[in-house]
C-alpha cells in the first residue's frame, strides 16, 4: 500500500496528542495527561501501520502492526533499521497497554463493587509513565518517518 499522505494525517494527530498531554501533565491534570498520552501511542502506531494498510478500528492496535512486520519481514529488514523493527516491536506492546486507558481515563472504571471515577484512577505514577511511552512511541514514528522520507513537517 505506501500511503505516506496517511502517515502523515495520523503524525499529525499523534504530535498534538503529545503536546497536550504534556501540557496537561505539567500542569497536574493527570487524567488528561493520560489519555492524550494514551491517544498519542495509539496514533502513533496507527501511523506507521497506516503506510502499509488500513488501521483497525481499536484503542489498541499492537496486534496489527505485529502482523505487519511478521507479514513483511524479509522486506522490512532491508528497508528500515533492525533498531527501528525493535523500537516498532515496543511499540505494539505500549500500544496494547496503553489502550485499555481510553476507557478507564474516560469512564473511571468498577472494582469489586465500587465504581471509581476516571479522576481518581488517572494518577500521576499512571500518567507519568504513560506519558514516558508516548514520547517513545512519538519519536519511534519520527525515526519511521523519517527512513520512508517523510518530513516532519
Amino acid at each position: 500500500m505506501k500511503n505516506k499522505t496517511e502517515t502523515q494525517r495520523w503524525k499529525r494527530d499523534a504530535e498534538d496528542y503529545l503536546k497536550e498531554a504534556e501540557r496537561a501533565f505539567s500542569g497536574n491534570s493527570y487524567r488528561s495527561a493520560t489519555q492524550n498520552s494514551q491517544l498519542c501511542i495509539e496514533t502513533s502506531c496507527k501511523a506507521v501501520i497506516s503506510y502499509f494498510a488500513e488501521p483497525e478500528w481499536t484503542h489498541s492496535p499492537g496486534g496489527q502492526i505485529l502482523k505487519i512486520i511478521h507479514e513483511r519481514k524479509e522486506s522490512l529488514g532491508k528497508e528500515l533499521p533492525r533498531e527501528l523493527i525493535e523500537d516498532l516491536h515496543t511499540l505494539s506492546e505500549d500500544a496494547d497497554f496503553a489502550g485499555p486507558w481510553h476507557g478507564l481515563s474516560t469512564y473511571g472504571e468498577t472494582r469489586e463493587g465500587i465504581h471509581y471515577a476516571a479522576v481518581d484512577i488517572c494518577t500521576e505514577e499512571v500518567a507519568r509513565d504513560l506519558l514516558m511511552r508516548a514520547r517513545k512511541a512519538y519519536k519511534t514514528l519520527e525515526i519511521f518517518c523519517k527512513h520512508i522520507n517523510i518530513d516532519n513537517n
